[in-house]
């Protein structure tokens, strides 16, 4: 796996995967190339060229798209009392999006300049938010990624300021 992450890089392949997660890429491409993207950045020295190619931006700009179409799924469940609060799109659960995209920051969160990065697009509230998941996998990316950010001392700050501190540790603890 190591050798497959880094010919992608040596071949200048970063730049053409990030590239997939734009549109008009439909969400079965976009859920693969996350994946892709979270295993790339397993490897330590592909975490610059990601960033460098904008994966950072465009994760969370997924994130945030997948977290609203949930979040507005959930409304509407709970204002037509109907079952099944998920949302789809092309077939893929947009929970999956949110899993992958938070999975994949909380590799990259393990570099320093990439912690910054994900500070700077003021995404920690959706984090915390998704501490609070009913799905666990959710719950333990989430709480993955605030634990790297907290390694820093603005990331503990700002997760402190979202009130995360007492349920973040509660789930350390629990499991």
């Amino acid at each position: 796996s190591e050798m497959a992450q880094n010919a992608v890089r040596l071949n200048y392949g970063m730049q053409v995967i990030v590239k997939l997660l734009h549109p008009p890429s439909r969400w079965p491409l976009v859920k693969a190339v996350i994946g892709l993207i979270r295993n790339l950045a397993l490897c330590q020295a592909n975490h610059a060229p990601l960033r460098e190619n904008g994966a950072i931006h465009h994760l969370v700009r997924l994130l945030m798209r997948a977290f609203q179409d949930t979040q507005r799924q959930r409304s509407s469940v709970a204002s037509s009392g109907s079952q099944a609060p998920t949302a789809y799109a092309d077939g893929v659960r947009m929970e999956e999006i949110v899993e992958g995209t938070v999975g994949a920051l909380h590799i990259l969160a393990r570099e320093s300049h990439n912690r910054s990065i994900i500070r700077q697009q003021m995404v920690i509230p959706i984090f915390v938010q998704l501490l609070f998941n009913e799905i666990e996998n959710i719950q333990r990316v989430a709480a993955g990624v605030l634990c790297e950010l907290a390694t820093d001392k603005e990331g503990a700050e700002m997760i402190e300021q979202e009130g995360a501190t007492a349920p973040l540790t509660e789930l350390l603890h629990s499991r």
